[in-house]
Formats: structure tokens, sequence, C-alpha cells
């Protein structure tokens, strides 16, 4: 369906006791400008001044509470660019269309933006939610051949839903508490990386004792030796790399030959196409040898190691889990050749001194860290389970299809 037509027909079934306005009637339309760069007094004020690239950095949160930029009284006074009161929808019309957000507070803008200052019985929540919707229509009504952009007039006659204010402000209280639901578990998810993390450094430098707990070299001393490295952790072994974990470089795979099979051909990338055939037996570990240095992939089938890769022909007894752990986290990057293409020689990495626990306390690193993988694999389900119910009621209120009245929580 085209997508004029899909927005004829979203505002055609509307509930009857919604109004519908052009966007012009909703408040005032406000434009933004850009001080000259070439006039210092201009820059580094106290106004602050946003760009659509702020915009992106957001992530689609609900409020711009500070710039990067802010411009001097001189150069907003240079140019044609108004301060918006806190609440102004933000909405960027150039380059990048319907990208929005809700000042948290006075604020101006470059010349990529449309702003809405609105009128009193207009909720800027509600709009906030529905500008989302309203993206492939801004795409449609863009115009350029360098970028595209949405004039001021053409923007202004967007005609959109007005539900009576007390409905506009139950849909927002729906929808922004499922946004605080989301944006809870996202917290929750980066706080684990940045766990797992720590926790990966601090079980591959100090290691597990008898009772299961991370060694600690200021109360236990006793518990760690002197090696080559430094100190480490008693029962630990200080060996060349290629005596702990053989590299070996992947095998040649023409383009003909890819995609023929099920076979996993991994490359410094990932996966990057299948075979019909394996060369090399799994689980396995695959690092990157050439074009993407330092990612580390564990393969736990049968798969073919491309010719852009390493990968761990002998593990001389090690965990193979546990291996993919250690590799990642040496951080093999560091020994790039310095070529027109990012390489790595093995016969550089394999004398590199390492220090290693025996196999049961690999195991019981690797333990610590599926831990910590099955706590983020389950807030990332919680996250795709609010993120599809995001969708849902924004599809069912922003349509009407589902009133407030039946969600009487939220209910203005």
């Amino acid at each position: 369906m085209p997508i004029e037509n899909a927005h004829r027909r979203y505002l055609a079934e509307l509930p009857n006791n919604w109004s519908i306005s052009e966007v012009r009637s909703l408040g005032s339309i406000v434009g933004g400008s850009t001080p000259s760069r070439a006039v210092s007094r201009f820059w580094n004020g106290n106004i602050p001044w946003v760009t659509p690239g702020e915009m992106t950095a957001l992530g689609g949160a609900k409020f711009l509470n500070d710039t990067k930029e802010r411009i001097t009284r001189a150069g907003y006074e240079s140019c044609g660019t108004r301060l918006l009161p806190p609440g102004s929808l933000l909405i960027t019309t150039r380059a990048t269309l319907g990208l929005v957000a809700l000042s948290g507070s006075e604020v101006s803008t470059n010349q990529g933006f449309k702003s809405l200052v609105f009128c009193r019985d207009n909720y800027p929540d509600f709009y906030f939610h529905l500008f989302h919707r309203l993206k492939p229509e801004m795409e449609r009504l863009g115009s350029g051949t360098t970028f595209l952009e949405i004039s001021a007039g053409d923007f202004g006659r967007i005609t959109v839903p007005v539900p009576p204010p007390s409905e506009q402000r139950a849909i927002a209280a729906v929808l922004d508490t499922i946004d605080a639901a989301i944006q809870k578990t996202e917290q929750i998810i980066a706080k684990l990386q940045q766990v797992k993390q720590g926790l990966l450094h601090e079980l591959l430098t100090r290691g597990i004792d008898d009772n299961g707990e991370l060694r600690d070299p200021e109360r236990h001393p006793e518990q760690f030796q002197d090696s080559p490295l430094g100190r480490i952790p008693k029962g630990w072994e200080v060996k060349p790399f290629g005596k702990c974990f053989w590299l070996q470089r992947g095998f040649d795979i023409t383009v003909a030959e890819q995609r023929t099979g099920n076979v996993p051909v991994v490359s410094s990338s990932g996966i990057s196409s299948y075979h019909d055939k394996p060369m090399v037996e799994g689980p396995g570990v695959v690092t990157g040898r050439k074009g993407k240095l330092g990612a580390v992939y564990y393969v736990s089938v049968p798969f073919w190691p491309h010719d852009t890769s390493l990968w761990v022909k002998d593990f001389f007894g090690n965990d193979r889990e546990f291996a993919c752990l250690f590799i990642g986290s040496f951080r093999l990057e560091r020994f790039d050749a310095a070529t027109s293409v990012p390489t790595l020689n093995r016969n550089t990495v394999h004398p590199l001194l390492i220090a290693l626990p025996r196999l049961a306390e690999q195991r019981l690193i690797v333990e610590k860290q599926q831990a910590l993988d099955i706590r983020i694999a389950a807030e990332n389900g919680e996250h795709s389970k609010l993120s599809a119910l995001k969708s849902s009621l924004c599809d069912d209120l922003l349509t009407g299809r589902v009133r407030t009245t039946s969600l009487p929580e939220f209910a203005a």
C-alpha cells in the first residue's frame, strides 16, 4: 500500500470523537539556525543549541536535557534561531527525518528542526509518541537531492489526530510506563555487561579459591606466587601462548563454494557463509587474522575456518570455553602488523608468556561467566517482550482501536 494511502486510511479509521487537525494548528512551528562558525564570539556561551546528531545520540530517549554546544547572546541574535520553552517537541526535518524529543529546558536548534510549541489544550507527551508513527509520512513529503528535507509548509500541513485532552494524557501515561520499564531493563543489561567484563578481568588475574571465591591478594598473599609476569595465583603456570593455544591459519574457500550447505564458514567477522563439508570438528575457537581483529568466536559444531581467521588447532588439554574467554580478553588486535589491512601474525603471538590456571579452575571460571550470561539472556528476553508490548500498545492506542477507558489505572 502506498505510504500516502496508509496515512489517509489511518486518519479515516480514527474514533469518531477524535478530531483531525494540521500540525500548524497544534501550536507554533519554530525553525532554527546556525551562527557563523567563523565568529568565535558567537560560541561557548550559555544558550543551549542542539543539532540532529544529538537527537540520534539520545537513542529514542524522551527528554533532551542538555546540549553539547552553547551559543552566546550575540550568536543567538545573529541568526534566525529561537529559544524554545521546556516541553517543546523537537523534530528533525532535514537529512534524518522524524527524530523527536521533548526539551527538558530552554533550548535553541539549528536549521535541521521544525519544533512545536503547543497550545494549551494539546499535550506534548502524547505527540512525542505520535510523531514516531508519523515518520513514514514525513519521509514521503521530504525532498532534496543531497539529503531529504521537509519544508515548513509541508510540515505544517501534515494532518494528525487530536484526541480529547484527557485521552491524550491517558495514552501518554500508558506509553510512558512501558518506556520506563524498557529503560530500566536496558540499564540492568548495561550494568550486567559491565559486571561481566570487570569480573572476567578479576577471574583471569586472581582466579577462584577452594571456597569458590575470588582470591584476595591483600588478605591472603600466601595464595599468590612470584612469576615472570608478576604476582599470580599459586598453582597457575606460566607458558608461551603457543604452548597453551596453537593458532592455525584458516583455509581458502572460493565464492562458488560458499552457501552450498549447512556448515558455517567462520571468518574474521563471524559466520560469513556456509559450506557443504567441515574442515574442523567442533567445538572450536576462532579469531580474526585479517580485517577485523580481536573478536573471538566459540563454534559448538563442525565448521570451516576461513582464510581471514585463525583457529585453535591444539588446546593442549585446556578447556575450550575457557580458551574463548581468555583469548577474547587477550586483545589480539594489539599485535596488528600495521599493514594496509589489519593483519595478525600468529608467530608474533605464540612466544608471548601467559599464566593459566589448572583445568578444574578453568571450568569454575567458565561457570561464573556463564551464570552472568544466563542473567543477561533473561533480561534481554524481558526487553524483547517489553518492546513487543510497546509496539502493540502504540498501534492500538494511537489508532484508538483500544481506548484508555479499558485501562482505568492509566485514565486521567
